[in-house]
C-alpha cells in the first residue's frame, strides 16, 4: 500500500485524493496536510503550515508527496512563501528525517520569460528573473536540486467544475475579440491536471521530470471565444470587438510533446471537450 501526502487541500488538492482513492480501490493511504484541522471524509488530515518548519513534525513516513499549494494573494512574499519557503522545508523535514519520498510540485508556464507567442517546450531556456513568478523558478531548482525523484507539473490554465469565469464572461460580452492583437493561450482541464499526476506515480521513471502540463495544443483566444458563442447560440455579431493592437498581457504556445510521447491518455485533449459539459450546464441554466 502506498502512503501519499497531499500537500495542500484546495481545487487540485482534494480533486486527486478523490482521484486517487476512487482509481486506487483502497490500495493507497492518503494523507492530506493543510492549515486547518477541518476534516475532509475519507482521509486522514494532518494541520500544519508549511512556512513554518516545526509544525511538520506530525507528517507521516509516505512514499510520494503531491505539492498543491496555492499563494495567498499575488505579492511578492506571497510567492516566496508558497514556492520557495514551503517547498524547501517540506522536502528538508523529510530529508532530515532519512526519507526520500517522490515529490511532485505543482508549477506553472508562467516560469516561462517568453512573452511574445514563442514556442516553449520543457527544455526552454528562458525562464522568470522578475515578478512573483521567479519564485516559482527559485522552488522549482531547490527541488530539483534536491535529489528526491518525481516531476514538476507545468500547469496552463486550470479549468473544470466551478470555474467557469471565463465562458460567462463570453456569454455576458465582457471578451471583446481582438483580430489585431492574436494571442494563444495554454490550458488543461483540473480532471487532466490530477490525472497527470496519477499517471505519473504509476511510472517508475527515474529522477526529477519537468512536464508541461497541458493539453494537446496551444488555441488563438480568439477561436476560443467564437467557438464558445457558436456553442451558446449566441451570434459572434452580438459580440464585441476591440480594433487595436496592443495586447493584454504577454503569451506563448507550451506543448505538451513530452507528455503526450509518454501516454498520457487525455479526457479532455481540447478546450472543446472540456469546456463543452460546462457549458450544457449553462445551456441548463438558462429561464424558459
Amino acid at each position: 500500500m502506498a502512503k501519499i501526502l497531499i500537500a495542500g487541500a484546495g481545487y487540485l488538492g482534494l480533486a486527486l485524493a478523490d482521484r486517487l482513492s476512487h482509481d486506487a480501490a483502497g490500495t493507497h493511504q492518503i494523507f492530506l496536510a493543510r492549515r486547518s484541522a477541518r476534516p475532509s471524509p475519507g482521509l486522514k488530515t494532518i494541520a500544519c503550515d508549511f512556512t513554518d518548519s516545526a509544525s511538520l513534525k506530525d507528517l507521516p513516513v509516505v512514499d510520494a508527496i503531491y505539492y498543491a499549494v496555492a499563494a495567498d494573494d499575488s505579492t511578492d512574499l506571497a510567492y516566496e512563501k508558497a514556492y520557495l519557503v514551503a517547498v524547501r522545508n517540506l522536502v528538508e523535514h523529510y530529508q532530515k528525517r532519512g526519507i526520500n519520498p517522490r515529490f511532485y510540485l505543482s508549477s506553472s508556464t508562467s516560469v516561462y520569460a517568453a512573452k511574445q507567442g514563442e514556442i516553449v517546450t520543457e527544455d526552454s531556456v528562458g525562464l522568470a528573473q522578475s515578478g512573483p513568478s521567479r519564485f516559482i523558478v527559485a522552488g522549482e531548482k531547490f527541488l530539483r536540486a534536491s535529489g528526491l525523484e518525481g516531476a514538476v507539473l507545468r500547469y496552463g490554465g486550470i479549468y473544470g467544475p466551478t470555474r467557469t469565469s471565463f465562458v460567462r464572461r463570453i456569454q455576458e460580452g465582457q471578451e471583446p475579440l481582438k483580430p489585431n492583437a492574436q494571442q494563444y493561450s495554454n490550458r488543461i482541464h483540473r480532471d487532466d491536471a490530477v490525472g497527470i499526476v496519477a499517471f505519473l506515480m504509476g511510472r517508475e521513471d527515474p529522477g526529477m521530470a519537468v512536464i508541461n502540463a497541458v493539453d494537446l495544443r496551444p488555441e488563438l483566444r480568439d477561436d476560443v471565444i467564437r467557438w464558445v458563442l457558436a456553442e451558446l447560440g449566441i451570434s459572434v455579431e452580438d459580440c464585441p470587438v476591440d480594433h487595436s493592437t496592443e495586447l493584454r498581457r504577454g503569451h506563448k504556445r507550451v506543448v505538451s510533446d513530452k507528455l503526450q510521447k509518454m501516454g498520457y491518455p487525455f479526457l479532455f485533449p481540447s478546450f472543446r471537450e472540456g469546456y463543452g459539459p460546462l457549458l450544457s450546464q449553462m445551456r441548463d441554466e438558462r429561464p424558459t
